[in-house]
């Protein structure tokens, strides 16, 4: 991340926001979900990836994203929005995070990328 920049934009966030909604409308087809599991995973771990967000490094996201895949492969439960919710939690919480660094850098004048 750049020092004072956001990790996504409001452009970004409101981009994987439809595309998660728009695999959950797929995932309510019974057969179809595992499989469209499994691409959209595929998808939102590699952008993360793509924006240096690690969802191994961040136990929160790892654990949401866990949670919802399970609840994902639940045939009752396979048709809760859990795309949806996961992307807006994990996002919810990147963007508090950059907020705090972003405020931290501020303060103490150093940036991120510095102190690596």
């Amino acid at each position: 991340m750049a020092q004072g920049k956001k990790t996504f934009s409001g452009f970004e966030i409101s981009a994987l926001l439809g595309v998660a909604a728009l695999f959950d409308v797929i995932s309510a087809v019974p057969v179809v979900n595992v499989v469209s599991g499994i691409i959209a995973w595929t998808l939102f771990g590699f952008i993360f990836y793509m924006k240096g967000v690690s969802l191994t490094k961040h136990p929160q996201l790892l654990g949401k994203s866990v949670a919802a895949l399970i609840v994902g492969l639940i045939p009752v439960l396979s048709v809760l929005p859990e795309f949806t919710l996961v992307m807006f939690l994990n996002m919810r919480s990147i963007n508090k995070k950059d907020m705090k660094e972003m405020k931290t850098e501020e303060t103490t004048g150093v940036s991120r990328i510095t102190r690596m």
